[in-house]
Order: structure tokens, then sequence, then C-alpha cells
């Protein structure tokens, strides 16, 4: 007998205490994201949660309930309508226009070229982020950048205070705070690759919560 995956299975170790510790809202809301991821992930990923998807009857022989879970197909009509519609705002290159100097510092024709700071410019982030917001009814983006100062500052130093847009998925916007002011915490999983300890060659993946707090 095969080991389903359960949602039970899914949950995160970082998401139990300290910084880790959801929003009630969050909460509420990953597991109906969990659906939308599943049925993204086609047959081979609804086969893997065949306990939620395709019960065992109660007088079904597990030889038999396997060949019929081993049978079961999941028509893909969620991949394609999202990709439809992914494909309808950037047929064309997102442009800005009339394009600005938008701090000053730097040019915003060479900005769109890579919004990310990782070569990705802003049609393939404001795809990303839409479909990320088709996936789950909302999207959200960080912005990166360094505290303007007020002397002037060298080439070198000038490159810094370009600002980079970081994609934040709902289902890794685990927790936020609000004060009279306004937003004034968040907190998020992020993933980073790092080094094996294991393989000099190899790289491993690797969860971490980061908190930002607004700054007065």
């Amino acid at each position: 007998m095969p080991n389903f995956i359960t949602f039970d299975n899914l949950i995160n170790p970082l998401l139990s205490s300290g910084p880790g510790t959801p929003h009630p809202k969050w909460e509420e809301m990953d597991n109906r994201w969990a659906v939308i991821d599943d049925i993204l992930g086609g047959t081979e990923h609804m086969r893997l949660r065949g306990r939620i998807y395709i019960p065992q009857e109660p007088k079904e022989e597990t030889s038999a309930y396997m060949s019929r879970v081993n049978r079961t197909f999941l028509f893909p009509g969620l991949k394609s309508a999202i990709k439809r519609q992914l494909s309808k705002p950037f047929s064309k290159s997102v442009v800005i226009n009339p394009k600005p100097n938008l701090t000053g510092r730097f040019d915003a024709n060479d900005w769109v070229k890579d919004v990310t700071g990782f070569g990705v410019d802003l049609t393939g982030y404001l795809r990303m982020w839409h479909q990320s917001a088709l996936k789950y009814g909302m999207s959200h983006t960080l912005v990166d950048m360094d505290p303007i100062p007020s002397v002037s500052i060298s080439a070198i130093e000038s490159r810094k205070q370009i600002p980079h847009l970081v994609h934040i998925s709902p289902r890794d916007l685990i927790s936020w705070s609000y004060d009279d002011i306004g937003l004034s915490e968040i907190r998020f999983i992020e993933h980073v690759t790092i080094p094996d300890p294991d393989n000099v060659w190899g790289k491993i993946l690797q969860d971490r919560i980061k908190v930002i707090t607004r700054t007065e």
C-alpha cells in the first residue's frame, strides 16, 4: 500500500511557534489554497492525494482501489483557464509610459529589464504576479531597497539604490500586523538554496521565516 500524502503531511514544520506562528486568517485560507495547488499539480498530484480526492469504498479491496486510482485522470481545466487568461494581458511586453527617472538615481529604461536583481524583466515579473493572483485570488510584492542617503554617493553605491521587486505568494505570507499608523510587520516563508553539507557539489532547498517590521 503506498504512502498517500494528506494535508496533515504537508504542514510545514516551521509553522508551529515563535516567528512561524501563522495568522488565523492565513490558516483558514491555506487549506483552500492547497486544493488549488493539488488541482494544478495534475493527475500524478491527485493520485498522491488519493485518500483525499479518491476515497476507498468501505468494502473495496485494496488491489481494486489501487487499480481505480491508477486509471483515474484529472482534466486540466483550471490550468488551461489560467494559461489563457495570462496570455491576454501579456501578449505584448509591459512598458512604462512615460518612462520617468524613478528615484533620480537610476534610469527606468534599464530598470524594467531587470526588476528583481536576478534578470527577470518587468513583463516576466508581472506575469508571475498575475498568475499567483489568478490561482489564489491575491498576490503580494515586497519592494526591497536600501534607504536613500542624504549625502552624495559614488556610482557603485548608487547601484544599491535600485528597487528590487520580490514576489511573495499568499501561501508564504503567513502573518501580518497593523497598528494605528498602518501595516507594522509581516512574516513570510523565504525559500533559499544553500550548500549541501554532505556533498561539496550539491545544493539543498531550505525554508526559513523572514520577519520585516516597519521602521519609523
